[in-house]
């Protein structure tokens, strides 16, 4: 004798499924709207950067046409002359250095000493060392254009008078900064007009503004 199922387990066969099939359309439907959520999260992200990115461009092309107008500049402007030279900074002791947060003096110092000898970007410059602050404040101090006789504070240049000729060929770091983004380059001054200044170096990043704490490297030791 054949046994058939009856139609009320076959109703609650039935009902199983559909809810079976309901919670796969729903996982699915809360998966694609969270890699909706995140799309949209990254898409403003990138439109926010991107419209940070021009706008301190635009800043960085007018601080660099005011300097040669002698009209003073919203960024901050550092002469890279006016920094000590990666040779000099391999002299420094233990002592200056680790106020850069430094823990390995002796191998920044042999580094410094290679890097003194060949073509060196900003960028190596801040990748020479782990500690934070050597990164955020080494190039504000140290430069491969460096002249200078003496580590001293960093601060804003005052730049010449004389018009684009007073600053033809010099080279100063330029820094500007919006809505929790900056651009820092170092340039070149032309001498043009229309041309200002060539970039040499730029990076564009987020990140806290670094004067007060680099300044208080310099600070004099509190003792007693």
């Amino acid at each position: 004798m054949a046994l058939s199922s009856s139609p009320d387990k076959a109703a609650g066969y039935a009902s199983v499924a559909a809810v079976a099939v309901s919670l796969s359309l729903a996982v699915v439907v809360v998966a694609l709207m969270s890699r909706s959520v995140v799309a949209l999260r990254s898409a403003r992200a990138d439109f926010a950067r991107a419209q940070a990115e021009l706008q301190l461009d635009g800043e960085q092309r007018r601080a660099a046409l005011a300097m040669i107008t002698n009209a003073g500049s919203s960024s901050d402007a550092q002469l890279e002359t006016a920094k000590i030279s990666l040779a000099m900074a391999a002299e420094l002791d233990a002592g200056a250095l680790s106020r850069f947060g430094v823990r390995d003096p002796a191998r920044l110092r042999a580094w410094l000493r290679d890097a003194s000898a060949t073509p060196t970007s900003p960028a190596d410059l801040i990748a020479a060392d782990e500690a934070r602050i050597w990164k955020a404040c080494a190039p504000t101090a140290i430069s491969a254009f460096g002249q200078a006789p003496a580590l001293t504070a960093p601060g804003n240049e005052s730049p010449p008078s004389g018009g684009a000729t007073s600053r033809l060929g010099q080279v100063w770091r330029l820094t500007a900064r919006a809505n929790g983004w900056t651009d820092e380059r170092i340039v070149r001054f032309t001498g043009e007009r229309q041309r200002p200044a060539a970039v040499i170096w730029r990076r564009f990043y987020r990140s806290q503004k670094e004067g007060d704490s680099c300044a208080a490297i310099f600070a004099p030791i509190k003792r007693g």
